[in-house]
């Protein structure tokens, strides 16, 4: 549930502030101020109703003084009556390019890249984010060097595929992970993991810059040097097939059989359903027919 907050409330995601006139001064100033707080923030609302609270209460002594200076005798409408020279703050105050921290400008890129990702997709940004964050997100964004993403990049290059299953990793940043992956680790992520990685921090980057936070993206060069692995799918051995059947896994054993009398592969195994297989007296059970 969203928090309660005086004279505003949440729609579409967005805090609108709404604090009704006086009734004496409603034909003056209309039913009541409304206006867009422009954030989906709670604490960012908060104080946009504090000074909005400050411009209500202006506007309603101007009202007043305004209304004991009209002779009562002919009380103007709210679209005769004069214009109150009371500003509404527009709540863009003016600040540095890059001053912004880079856990404040992950926080609003995750917001923003979760509802337009699939949840496997979103999971893997916020991961890459939580170890940019984790060792430099208290600096500046506009604080980033070249350097920052050597470092950066070479702590990814130390990480093992295991690592945040140790419980020094759950709550543990780059550099900690890193160390442990050292220590108890003989294996490390794949290039094309690394390059990923690297990639959707590189994006994060480039989202700055096109929200003005950044003039350019620092890290747009770096790459990747290891070449990515292939690792073409091989064929079993006789002996290898021998192990798998003399095993007879209480799970895989029916589903390594039925592939070994068919030819079918894996995936197709899994995808199979029960009325995709058919029966034929004594002969052994077949896939689906065509």
């Amino acid at each position: 549930m969203s928090p309660q907050i005086k004279y505003a409330y949440k729609t579409h995601n967005t805090w609108v502030y709404r604090r009704t006139y006086p009734k004496a001064l409603q034909p003056l100033l209309g039913s009541a101020l409304k206006q867009s707080l422009k954030t989906g923030d709670a604490r960012e609302a908060k104080l946009r109703v504090a000074e909005l609270n400050q411009t209500f209460t202006t506007i309603i002594k101007e009202a007043q003084a305004h209304a004991l200076a009209t002779p009562h005798t002919d009380t103007p409408t709210a679209t005769q009556g004069p214009r109150l020279a009371v500003g509404r703050p527009r709540y863009q105050r003016a600040r540095l390019v890059g001053e912004r921290l880079i856990n404040d400008l992950a926080q609003a890129y995750l917001a923003e890249v979760s509802r337009r990702l699939r949840p496997g997709s979103y999971k893997s940004v916020r991961f890459a984010l939580e170890l940019l964050c984790s060792h430099l997100g208290g600096r500046a964004v506009g604080d980033l060097s070249l350097s920052h993403g050597k470092e950066v990049l070479g702590y990814i290059t130390q990480l093992s595929p295991n690592v945040r299953k140790y419980r020094q990793g759950k709550d543990a940043g780059l550099v900690g992970l890193a160390r442990l992956a050292q220590e108890h680790e003989g294996i490390t992520l794949a290039p094309q993991t690394q390059a990923r990685i690297l990639k959707q921090m590189s994006q994060f980057l480039d989202w700055c810059v096109g929200e003005g936070e950044l003039t350019a993206n620092p890290w747009e060069t770096l790459k990747v040097k290891d070449r990515p692995d292939v690792h073409p799918h091989g064929v079993l051995s006789d002996e290898q097939v021998g192990i798998l059947l003399s095993a007879k896994d209480r799970v895989l054993h029916s589903a390594i059989l039925f592939g070994l009398l068919t030819g079918m592969r894996s995936g197709e195994i899994c995808g199979l359903m029960a009325e995709d297989v058919t029966a034929k007296g004594n002969l052994t059970a077949s896939g689906p027919m065509l």
